[in-house]
């Protein structure tokens, strides 16, 4: 279930809206990001999971963990499917390849 802010806000006007003025350039731009942040993710040593962050009450993988719910939630509303379930581990057993798909199924729905 979506939050009130995005049910009010998000699908007012629908994909068009909320996609208005992304081009090319700036679907683009997005890969370039992801790919920067996934090669950064996939430096993370096994011993470094755990390590704390500014975020005090997350740890490098909650980090990592949020940083793919949100690209799961950007998916969902431009797709207008449900959210990803809240509080849940989105990483399982790979936590790269989790970030990498969850980066390209992004990169999917800004291009469409």
């Amino acid at each position: 279930m979506w939050p009130k802010w995005v049910e009010t806000r998000g699908r007012l006007g629908g994909r068009d809206r909320i996609l208005g003025g992304v081009t090319d350039s700036y679907v683009e731009d997005l890969a370039r990001a992801n790919t920067a942040v996934g090669e950064l993710i996939a430096e993370i040593r096994s011993e470094q999971w755990k390590a704390p962050t500014p975020c005090t009450e997350w740890d490098v993988r909650d980090v990592v963990n949020h940083l793919v719910v949100m690209n799961l939630v950007f998916v969902a509303l431009l797709g207008g499917t449900p959210a990803p379930e809240r509080g849940v581990n989105h990483l399982g057993d790979d936590p790269v390849a989790a970030y990498r798909a969850s980066a390209a199924a992004l990169e999917a729905a800004f291009a469409v």
